[in-house]
């Protein structure tokens, strides 16, 4: 399965036992036998459904100051049904049944299809959206029990198993145990039943922090608490409790986690109308069937004014062969852009906000080369999706803005319009 937890820590637990629950093996035996019980309720249900919902907090000497909270609803049917859908809308979805997996991402509105796993255990331990949510969402141990084929295998793959005691949590009864699993101490409790069901997970963040060669600053403590309702053993789902369907709006991606860009390689670009800074427009559907190189760049990035010659120098070379060279401005001004050496052409004005940050940027910079081809600005922010069989020049990756912003500044992305051959 894949994990992100600690690797080599193990907590002492003693100091944390109740001198009332006594020690040793009777402790070690307690833990077990709720543990065991819990286990044979999961591995006999034909069908298990259930919600969690997750805090992630942040503390400073005690006090939350920062916080993330969200939360799943899971179901499943054995031998291979399995759902898990975010409460949020713009979280992760995943859906296997006998003839697909499908695995959407909301804030994306993107998704994928692919081959089914053939067993629940095979879920938990192969899915990429598994691999992003079980900490987080406490699946990590219902996914180990769920793929476990014994008991026994079970305790195998996990570390030591103590009883705390019992303590009433939400006004019943439960079972409070300290398990160490994935090498990462965990708080765990269940209701005190003869079925018992998991109830909260607590997992120990500073073992995590460290074993990843983090140290929280003096006063600073991470907490994560993963609560579980509505379970449900033997329930029949609805007809429709498995069904995938993905959203009108969602587009079918090869892969869930690429960035936008990425998944834009390989489509026809859309349509496009930007000014150039002599006025005139410069439109995408005039350019078909040639290649369209797009440098988004700004006066306040110093590698991009650096590198725009040098460009429009290879560009130019293969001008004959249909090779067509715009450099897209970020949104300044016409004064901003004429301040630089070689952009004696006007144009409309862009965000004011950033008329500070060009005129400082420019100032004491050494005069760049002419630079001999046509500007154009950004409109609506569409330039960022102007053409489609995108791609990074060899070499270059994106600058940050100095203000923390991420635009295409020195980003080079190559657009063949109406067309839809690859790039040589």
């Amino acid at each position: 399965m894949l994990r992100r937890p600690a690797s080599w820590a193990v907590l002492v637990v003693s100091a944390f036992l109740s001198p009332a629950i006594g020690c040793g093996a009777e402790v070690e035996d307690k833990a077990k036998a709720v543990l065991g019980d819990w286990y044979k309720g999961i591995a006999e249900a034909k069908t298990l459904s259930g919600e969690t919902s997750a805090a992630f907090q942040v503390l400073q000497a005690g006090t939350e100051v920062q916080a993330q909270r969200d939360g799943y609803t899971f179901a499943l049917k054995r031998p291979q049904h399995f759902i898990m859908k975010a409460k949020d809308a713009a979280g992760l979805t995943l859906v296997n049944d006998d003839k697909q997996l499908y695995q959407a991402l909301g804030s994306g509105k993107v998704y994928t299809e692919d081959k089914p796993f053939a067993s629940i255990g095979d879920i938990f331990s192969k899915s990429v959206i598994l691999s992003q949510t079980n900490l987080q969402q406490g699946l990590s141990l219902l996914g180990d029990a769920l793929a476990a084929e014994s008991f026994e295998k079970l305790l195998a793959g996990l570390g030591d198993v103590k009883y705390v005691g019992e303590e009433m949590r939400d006004g019943e009864k439960a079972h409070h145990l300290l398990i160490v699993f994935q090498k990462t101490p965990h708080d765990a409790w269940f209701t005190a039943e003869a079925k018992p069901k998991l109830m909260r997970l607590l997992p120990d963040l500073k073992t995590i922090a460290a074993a990843n060669g983090r140290e929280l600053p003096p006063g600073v403590d991470l907490k994560l608490t993963v609560d579980f309702m509505k379970w449900a053993y033997d329930e029949e789902p609805a007809a429709d409790a498995f069904a995938a369907v993905p959203p009108k709006d969602f587009e079918l991606v090869p892969d869930l986690f690429a960035p936008p860009a990425v998944r834009m390689v390989g489509k026809a670009a859309p349509s496009f109308e930007l000014p150039t800074l002599a006025g005139s427009p410069f439109k995408l559907s005039e350019q078909v069937g040639k290649v369209v190189v797009l440098d988004f760049w700004a006066t306040w990035c110093g590698p991009c004014v650096a590198a725009l010659p040098k460009i429009n120098e290879t560009t130019a070379k293969y001008k004959e062969k249909g090779v067509v060279f715009q450099a897209v401005n970020q949104q300044e001004e016409a004064s901003i852009v004429k301040e630089v050496p070689g952009s004696a052409e006007a144009r409309r004005a862009g965000d004011p906000r950033r008329r500070r940050e060009g005129r400082n940027a420019v100032q004491g910079r050494r005069d760049p080369p002419n630079r001999d081809h046509r500007q154009v600005r950004q409109d609506s922010g569409r330039a960022r999706r102007c053409g489609a069989r995108y791609r990074r020049a060899p070499g270059e990756r994106a600058r940050r803005h100095p203000g923390g912003q991420r635009p295409f500044g020195g980003q080079k992305l190559e657009a063949r319009v109406g067309s839809r051959a690859a790039l040589g």
